[in-house]
């Protein structure tokens, strides 16, 4: 009997906020180092728009949990991707190696349009040579 196929990988990132990159574009002439900046953009998003959440161009995925799931709904695994060292890049290299890997399933996520995937797809570029 073949392995079911994984129809469905449905995921969850979890991320903080980059301060060395906040200090250099949104405050390149300050000598700020990351944590500071982060507070200083915190109190600004919060006095602006009533919430200190840092946007997920900020973002570095820290940690995402994947479930396999096939096409009858069954759970077939649940990974967390790149455990124990969670780092950043290869978190990411990862995700969408495994999403080309089960040929394109269907992606699901509890904050996807408004943040995950957005979050997970532009950070590539945050790496590149």
């Amino acid at each position: 009997m073949s392995e079911p196929s994984v129809s469905y990988l449905a995921f969850d990132i979890e991320s903080v906020a980059d301060g060395p990159l906040v200090a250099r574009l949104r405050y390149p002439t300050e000598d700020l180092d990351g944590p500071a900046a982060i507070r200083r953009y915190r109190a600004e998003l919060m006095e602006a728009y009533g919430s200190d959440f840092i946007p997920y161009t900020f973002q570095l995925p820290i940690s995402v949990a994947v479930g396999k799931i096939a096409s009858d709904f069954r759970l077939l695994d649940v990974v967390v991707l790149d455990e124990p060292q969670f780092r950043p890049h290869i978190i990411v290299e990862h995700f969408w190696r495994g999403w080309e890997k089960y040929k394109h399933p269907t992606l699901i996520s509890f904050n996807g349009r408004s943040f995950d995937i957005l979050c997970s797809s532009w950070r590539p570029f945050a790496y590149r040579s």
